[in-house]
């Protein structure tokens, strides 16, 4: 197995943004000087990609660098909710109580150059400009849309981010993709102009019954049956979504509603998947949900224990966090591979938004790692997963929760 490490931190961010450099400080493409606008286009050199921690607190965001060294704060108006952006270099900063999302640029990227990249790092900037809706709350990425969905509940709609957007940090005229209705939404960008978006028959609160793939803003397709939708995740033209009774599994534009027998009362509420969509795994309840071609497993942990959020790497290993404090992966189909003590007990929060831990992951100086948070101790740990050991540990005030970390694979 590759060598895998592990940090603890209650949020993860991942990012890594694609682009060109000729040398230290300079680029020869499209970027501009950052003025907190847009994206920078100078920055130093290094050898290899350097991830930058996101991790956010009761008051903004605190961000740090491959070895959880203290690289700057963020004030914003209330704790957010983190979710790196498509590009995998800046990361959503979601305040669904102030109804605006705030975006980071984490100030780690990478530049494509002929066979080859270029790999910088610079000063993290927020952007002056905010996303506005009225309760925002699901966030998706999808990297080879080159775009990020922000849905927000009372709108019935969601704002487009584009790459363009990020380089010109401009967020006051997003492309809107509307609903039928305003509900606990979605809408998912695909490539070449589709959309995926929830739809309901009663507007409120009720979770929606329908996805629609649409051809531009309008024009719907197909209709998919998900009954009481939560949960989604999308990788290029593939998508999943959380049912009542199964994960609605949609690829190149065909759907298929896969059961998920065991779950008994519970059902799928999130995802994690890698890269090519070879490893697709949603959580519901307690328990991890291994989705298959036409067939789920379902795993648990150990008895009695909840489960934080999911984090996967490139490879398709899937982390979690139990409320018992110990960290557990899993490799691909499922097995279970090794466990660690990381945090304290801890007990899960209803709903979305709450102090609970969180996890990440991504690939590393060619070594699998993953960040988990532990808010009770105010504490992100970075553990080794070959050895099972810490190698990083940085003090955070406010309570450490969600985290994102860039420029990662």
């Amino acid at each position: 197995m590759k060598l895998m490490k592990i940090v603890a931190i209650v949020s993860v961010m991942t990012a890594a943004l694609a682009g060109c450099g000729t040398e230290s400080g300079g680029y020869d493409h499209k970027g501009q000087k950052h003025d907190d606008h847009g994206v920078s286009s100078t920055g130093t050199e290094t050898s290899k990609a350097m991830p930058r921690v996101v991790v956010a607190t009761e008051s903004g965001v605190s961000i740090f660098d491959e070895n959880l060294k203290k690289v700057t704060d963020f004030e914003l108006t209330s704790r957010p909710s983190l979710t790196v952006a498509h590009d995998g270099r800046h990361v959503v900063a979601n305040r669904r109580h102030d109804n605006e999302s705030s975006i980071i640029d984490a100030g780690a990227w990478k530049q494509e150059h002929g066979d080859h990249f270029h790999f910088y790092t610079g000063q993290p900037a927020l952007l002056k400009e905010v996303v506005k809706g009225n309760k925002p709350v699901h966030v998706v990425p999808n990297p080879q849309a080159g775009a990020t969905g922000i849905f927000a509940d009372d709108d019935g709609a969601a704002s487009l981010v584009t790459t363009e957007n990020l380089e010109t940090g401009q967020l006051d005229d997003l492309t809107r993709v509307k609903a039928n209705l305003p509900h606990h939404g979605v809408v998912v960008p695909m490539p070449e102009g589709h959309y995926l978006v929830s739809a309901t028959a009663q507007e409120g609160t009720a979770l929606p019954d329908t996805i629609e793939l649409r051809h531009g803003e309008t024009e719907v397709e197909k209709t998919f049956t998900c009954m009481s939708m939560h949960g989604e995740v999308a990788r290029g033209t593939n998508a999943a979504f959380g049912c009542d009774d199964s994960v609605l599994v949609i690829k190149n534009g065909k759907g298929v509603n896969i059961p998920t027998p065991d779950l008994g009362e519970d059902r799928v509420g999130t995802f994690v998947a890698n890269a090519d969509f070879s490893t697709l795994v949603g959580k519901g309840g307690d328990k991890l949900v291994f989705v298959g071609d036409n067939t789920t497993k379902t795993v648990g942990v150990d008895e009695g224990v909840n489960i934080s959020n999911l984090a996967i790497t490139p490879d398709g290993h899937v982390i979690t966090l139990g409320t018992n404090g110990k960290l557990y992966v899993f490799d691909k189909v499922g097995t279970l591979e090794h466990t660690m003590q990381v945090t304290g007990e801890w007990v899960k929060p209803s709903g979305h938004g709450g102090i609970a831990p969180g996890v990440a992951a991504g690939n590393y100086d060619e070594a699998n790692t993953v960040w988990v948070s532990d808010p009770l101790a105010g504490k992100v740990h970075m553990i080794d997963l070959s050895t099972m050991t810490e190698t990083a540990t940085a003090e955070v005030a406010g309570q450490p929760t969600s985290l994102a970390v860039t420029n990662v694979s």
